[in-house]
């Protein structure tokens, strides 16, 4: 695993969206189509989450992420649905992937195969390489999510193998404050992070909970603001019993009333006792700030696993969950 987060940014360019495919996509761009959903779980989930928070503010359509069996209700043929499965096996994405066409929905797919590939158009699937953890292929998926979306909605789409050439050549600065990755990591250990992102660093502050949860087989949760503001300040007072540890991601386009609430939560953290943490890179756009903070943190999740002597790719407990719901086992 720890071979893959070092080859992160090289991933990012392993297979691009064929030029046929963003010329299909474009086809459909707004006004053609009035909303853009994409489907699929836990890894395959966040590159939705990620390409969503990048293309909130500029696109002319609603966008939307869905991790279930069905769609909302109010989804109809004008929309656009993407289907992430890295196994294309995905029982939920398989649901949901059936619902949208029942429904008439335009469908992209994105995998390396399965029943997802069976059941999608070929000239709209983009087939990835195969071979590669499922959650560690994010920067492969996100490659094609994300420009695929760009084109969704009329918008040119992000150079993929200029990006990975120049954050492959370029050792990324982390900003004065921020950690080396095994010093986080060696901070983590025996607390439970919570991760405290903003807009389009929320989605890298869930998938840090979730690789910590994966990689390291540790508890971990995640937090956005302005939100946080509202409800989960008022139980800091218990952090300290809780052994948790807030690692606030800050970005280098925050606005100023975001730039004032995470130095008065960190200044409320503090004065309660608790050690708190911020990192932050810098960058030259949004998506770079993501694929770094994504990348580092993902490296924190594989130190961790190793001081705590666990194996980061395997899975025992969602092994064994499939194998109950598939009727294979019993507890």
């Amino acid at each position: 695993m720890s071979s893959l987060v070092d080859a992160f940014f090289d991933l990012l360019s392993k297979k691009t969206l064929a030029e046929s495919t963003q010329e299909n996509a474009r086809s459909l761009a707004a006004p053609s189509s009035k909303g853009i959903c994409t489907v699929g779980m836990g890894g395959s989930s966040i590159v939705g989450q990620i390409a969503i928070a990048l293309l909130r503010e500029s696109s002319p359509v609603p966008l939307l992420f869905v991790r279930d069996y069905q769609l909302p209700g109010f989804i109809d043929d004008e929309w656009v649905t993407i289907a992430v499965s890295y196994s294309g096996n995905t029982e939920e994405t398989l649901s949901a992937y059936k619902d949208a066409d029942s429904r008439g929905c335009e469908l992209f797919a994105v995998t390396t195969g399965g029943q997802l590939e069976a059941m999608s158009e070929p000239k709209r699937t983009h087939l990835l390489p195969k071979g590669v953890q499922p959650r560690a292929a994010l920067p492969m998926m996100l490659a094609a999510v994300l420009p695929l979306m760009e084109c969704l909605i009329g918008q040119p789409s992000t150079d993929f193998e200029m990006l990975s050439k120049r954050l492959t050549s370029n050792q990324q600065k982390k900003e004065g404050s921020t950690k080396e990755p095994q010093d986080l990591a060696n901070e983590i250990q025996n607390h439970i992070p919570a991760f405290i992102g903003w807009r389009h660093l929320s989605p890298v502050a869930y998938r840090a909970k979730t690789q910590i949860n994966e990689n390291a087989k540790w508890p971990a949760y995640s937090l956005e603001l302005p939100e946080a503001n509202h409800n989960e300040i008022e139980a800091i007072g218990a952090y300290r019993g809780q052994s948790v540890f807030p690692i606030l991601l800050r970005s280098a386009y925050e606005n100023t009333q975001t730039r004032k609430r995470f130095e008065a939560t960190s200044k409320i953290l503090q004065q309660e006792g608790i050690e708190v943490e911020s990192i932050s890179f810098s960058c030259e756009s949004k998506i770079e700030e993501v694929i770094i903070a994504t990348q580092y943190l993902d490296d924190v999740s594989v130190r961790l696993a190793n001081i705590r002597g666990v194996n980061p790719e395997d899975v025992p407990q969602i092994s064994l969950l499939k194998a109950i719901l598939a009727g294979q086992t019993e507890l």
